[in-house]
This record gives C-alpha cells, sequence and structure tokens, in this order.
C-alpha cells in the first residue's frame, strides 16, 4: 500500500489525538496530499501534511490512498481563489462546493486514487488584500481555515495559498519566515504583522492594509487600525495584541519544497 494520501472532501478535521473530542489543530482542504505516518488505527490515520510539514490525525474515512506516481500527475495543483468552486464526482453525478485554499489541477477532470473529479475552475483577478477582505466577520475557530471558521494563522496561511505562495501553519513558525521589517513606516499593504504575549511569545498574525489597518481573525476576521504599539480595537477603545515584528513576504514564493 502506497503512504500518500489526499483529502478528496471539502475538509477534514486534523487532531491531535486520534479521538472525535480531541482538539482540532488544523484542517485539511480538498486536493491537499500528505505523508502517511501511521495507520495502525482502523478509524484514524496519522499523517504529515506536504504543504506545510503539520502533523496530526484525520479520520480515515476522510481521504483517499494515492500513489507516487498519481501525485506526479496532480503536480500542477494549485490553491483556488474563490469561495464555493464546484467540483463534480464522475460516474456518481455528485456535485459539492470546495472552499477557498482547496487545492486543484489545472486539467479540468483528475484522479485522486480510484475516485474521479471534474471541476470548471479558473483563477479570479484579485488582489492578496481583496481576497483577505473576502473573509471579512468569518467566525474564529482554532484550527479552522475556511469561511466558515479561521484562526489566525489559518487565515494568513489560506490567504496566501490562494495567491501560491506557501506559509507554515502557525503564527510563531511564520513569523520566523520572510523578510524582517524595521518598522510600520516600511510596512505595505500584504506584508504581515506578528504579535506577542507577556513573555514575547509570538500568538497572533494578521496582514496590514492600507492607511495603518489591519485585517486579522480575533473574535471573527476584522479590521482594526495599527501602530507602533500593537493593535487597537475602537469598539472598545483598548490596545487587544502587542506588536512583535513585522515581515514582507514576496507572492509566489515557497519554502517549502
Amino acid at each position: 500500500m502506497d503512504h500518500y494520501g489526499i483529502c478528496h472532501l471539502p475538509l477534514a478535521p486534523m487532531r491531535a489525538k486520534p479521538d472525535d473530542t480531541s482538539e482540532m489543530v488544523s484542517q485539511l482542504l480538498f486536493g491537499q496530499s500528505f505523508d502517511i505516518l501511521d495507520n495502525s488505527n482502523p478509524r484514524w490515520t496519522l499523517i504529515r501534511c506536504h504543504s506545510d510539514f503539520y502533523q496530526g490525525y484525520i479520520g480515515s474515512k476522510q481521504y483517499v490512498h494515492v500513489s507516487k506516481e498519481n501525485l506526479e500527475t496532480l503536480s500542477d495543483r494549485r490553491a483556488v481563489n474563490k469561495h464555493r468552486v464546484r467540483v463534480t464526482r464522475v460516474g456518481k453525478g455528485i456535485k459539492f462546493d470546495i472552499p477557498l485554499g482547496s487545492e486543484l489541477p489545472a486539467k479540468k477532470k483528475f484522479r485522486l486514487g480510484e475516485l474521479e473529479f471534474q471541476h470548471n475552475y479558473t483563477p479570479a483577478s484579485t488582489s492578496l488584500a481583496e481576497t483577505a477582505m473576502s473573509f471579512l466577520n468569518a467566525p474564529y475557530l482554532w484550527g479552522g481555515k475556511t469561511l466558515f471558521g479561521i484562526d489566525c494563522s489559518g487565515f494568513t496561511q489560506t490567504v496566501f495559498a490562494a495567491h501560491n505562495t506557501r506559509l507554515p501553519r502557525d503564527a510563531s513558525q511564520q513569523a520566523e519566515q520572510g523578510v524582517p521589517l524595521p518598522d510600520l513606516n516600511y510596512a505595505q499593504p500584504g506584508d504581515l504583522a506578528f504579535f506577542q504575549n507577556n513573555e514575547g511569545r509570538v500568538i497572533h498574525v494578521g496582514i496590514l492594509l492600507e492607511n495603518y489597518r489591519i485585517i486579522h481573525a480575533s473574535g471573527c476576521v476584522r479590521i482594526d487600525k495599527i501602530d507602533p504599539r500593537g493593535i487597537f480595537n475602537e469598539e472598545i477603545g483598548q490596545y487587544t495584541h502587542h506588536l512583535h515584528s513585522l515581515a514582507h513576504f514576496s507572492l509566489s514564493t515557497e519554502f517549502f519544497m
């Protein structure tokens, strides 16, 4: 049996432990592939994602096994930059929508293991800021990566993926990448801002917009003001996050190969 898998559902929760009640640490989206590390449990499979090397458990019914040869035929997969892209499972007549950030090959008909699918997706012409804005008011969900629930680093990772740029999964990991910027005067829309707790550890991230504003997932995806001190929430009249660092990421650069 090949030790590779790929998500064939709109999404699959990725958990810290092999249990439905365990913490959801991330999500796999349609078309995302991974190494199978341990499938001895009939209900749960330990995996390592190809896109960001993140590890966790997914349900064994939420993916299909694929061969190395099959993966090679899908090597041109790119993350979609539209919400609710329609995919059809050939032969079954099953149609369903996949979320922004899901991965599709350029060819319209393709196989994932023993399953065949087709799509009519064409990329939207949109800026990174516009992609980020399309998530406004999405509820905060720890481990989430979609419009129906997303966390701060899942938000930045998914938005950048839609522009063919891979970021690590966690904010602290993302803070170690990119080109450091000395202060906000050097930052441009699309740059990332990282925020720290009282111990100086990076715990939050957001995407800078024009006019010293930032879009980030905190309660929901929202826009707030930012200054050298951090994020200022005008609704409650106080700072909610303390600035740690800033970084620029060139689009279409892949940090993981």
